[in-house]
């Protein structure tokens, strides 16, 4: 067995790796986005976007079960429901995967130009963001819809997978043969997903050069606020190396559709079975798990959240009783020869 096959033979095992890192991240992206809605404090620009993206990621995860996850994982159980499902279901899978995708790579652009102009506009950043903000949503929403709903034409199909008994073991919804909706939808993510690497990586590094000058010009920046806004820049940057995994993914795609158009292949079964694992790093993974580092104020707020009163960790301040001693008639700094004689009750604290 030669290294493709071996990688081939950890299907299951490389979707139950994807399914121990989505669930946890997809429960606390869920969590974030209810603190998000209930905490006024987070009603901002930022955290509106972050949950615009992370609804698109909580999409594509369930689309992922439903197209892919469990038709592997469980096919003989399913395969009766989903046989009654109606056409139009089947192609659902391309719709969402498409949408999602292209949701995402916008939400995350306009969460770095909201770092951008965080850095460059600090004192128009507010305002500008309250008209940018409806303009990105919309944006992130209706662009990603015109372009998938062209794939409910795509003709999917159950193809099941036989053992050596010639019992079903699972099964895949796949376009059917001679069609080429496939192929497009390849071709345009990674022609897509190129396109907004290059964007972002052009903002962040404005950004990045931005932050550095402003540094140069200031003698201490330590402040509370400045630290947060570092860790949020630094966040954004962490997600875009989530888009660096997709377009890898999507060149690794484009390649192997060119060798093997059909997907019968082992090289063409070891990449794609990559998929789940690299999408839901580059995706709830990331986004989820690294606000919760970036934003100190925002992980104490979840923390209040969800945990009872007694199990949060509190910081118990000691307060030292005050000693008050009155002097009449004593020197300010108590030497005989100083000018400041305080001729009402002096108040000395011990």
């Amino acid at each position: 067995m030669n290294l493709i096959e071996w990688i081939v033979s950890l299907r299951n095992e490389l979707i139950y790796f994807s399914i121990i890192l989505s669930i946890p991240s997809l429960i606390l992206y869920i969590s974030e986005i209810i603190v998000i809605i209930f905490k006024k404090q987070f009603h901002n620009s930022f955290y509106s976007l972050f949950c615009l993206r992370a609804i698109m990621d909580i999409l594509y995860v369930f689309d992922s079960y439903y197209g892919f996850r469990l038709p592997i994982l469980f096919g003989p159980l399913i395969l009766p429901l989903y046989s009654k499902l109606p056409k139009i279901f089947y192609s659902l899978f391309s719709v969402i995967s498409t949408f999602t995708f292209q949701g995402n790579n916008y939400a995350t652009t306009f969460i770095l130009l909201n770092r951008l102009t965080t850095i460059a506009f600090p004192f128009i950043h507010k305002k500008l963001w309250n008209k940018l903000l409806p303009i990105s949503i919309l944006i992130s929403i209706i662009i990603p819809i015109c372009f998938s709903i062209e794939y409910f034409n795509i003709e999917n199909e159950i193809i099941p997978e036989l053992d050596i008994n010639n019992k079903i073991i699972s099964f895949q919804l796949i376009e059917k043969s001679g069609g080429n909706y496939s192929t497009i939808m390849t071709y345009f993510n990674l022609i897509f997903s190129i396109c907004f690497l290059i964007i972002c990586i052009i903002i962040s590094s404005f950004t990045i050069i931005l932050h550095n000058q402003k540094n140069k010009t200031k003698i201490k920046n330590s402040t509370v606020n400045s630290k947060i806004q570092i860790k949020l820049l630094f966040y954004a940057l962490i997600t875009l190396f989530g888009h660096i995994l997709c377009a890898i993914l999507m060149i690794l795609f484009w390649i192997i559709y060119k060798i093997d158009p059909t997907g019968n292949q082992p090289i063409f079964k070891a990449v794609y079975q990559q998929y789940p694992w690299v999408m839901d790093t580059s995706t709830v993974v990331l986004s989820s798990w690294s606000l919760l580092w970036a934003s100190n104020s925002f992980r104490q707020e979840l923390i209040k959240f969800y945990l009872p009163k007694k199990m949060q960790f509190s910081n118990k301040i000691t307060i030292s009783p005050i000693v008050l001693t009155i002097h009449r008639g004593q020197r300010l700094n108590g030497k005989e020869n100083s000018p400041e004689l305080i001729n009402k009750d002096f108040i000395q604290i011990k």
